[in-house]
């Protein structure tokens, strides 16, 4: 991930890659993608961010826990939070960034973002271990996944189809 920290008042071509992003995880619809970093981006930022907050489990590279979110936000734990909770800062850091655009992952990947494949796979109805293996159980559950939101089955989990698709 090299991608820039953004926050309210930045502008250009990134910015104009996260409101694309937040657009295809149901956040910033029916707004220009025009490479402001408003307050209606830093809104759509927030809501994205508190729908996978939680104070619990730390995020990866982490050093702890993520503080509470601030008001209107309650402090109640988001399903999507799963192993990969976020600040509710209206900041687009690393692990923001991580959520938006996570890495590609497929049969042999391992890591943090195959767990976090594993955990919204779970959530999406399958029954994986969150081990951060992906191996044939994990690949067969994201071909599933895929056949049943008539997404292209090819087991990988990518930035344009699947990851999108299961909420990341």
């Amino acid at each position: 991930m090299t991608e820039p920290v953004l926050r309210r008042n930045a502008i250009g071509d990134e910015v104009k890659e996260l409101q694309k992003a937040l657009q295809k995880r149901g956040q910033y619809v029916a707004q220009p993608v025009d490479g402001i970093f408003g307050p209606i981006t830093e809104k759509a930022v927030k809501d994205y961010q508190y729908d996978r907050w939680c104070n619990t489990p730390n995020p990866p590279f982490s050093n702890g826990p993520v503080p509470n979110p601030p008001p209107p936000y309650v402090a109640t734990c988001q399903p999507l939070a799963v192993i990969w909770p976020l600040a509710v800062d209206g900041v687009v850091g690393f692990n923001t960034w991580s959520r938006l655009e996570p890495d590609e992952v497929k049969k042999g990947s391992k890591g943090a973002f195959v767990k976090l494949a594993q955990s919204l796979l779970n959530f999406a109805g399958a029954t994986l271990a969150v081990d951060g293996d992906f191996g044939p159980l994990t690949d067969a559950a994201v071909r599933a996944f895929q056949t049943s939101h008539s997404l292209t089955i090819d087991g990988i989990v990518g930035d344009e189809q699947t990851w999108p698709a299961l909420h990341s």
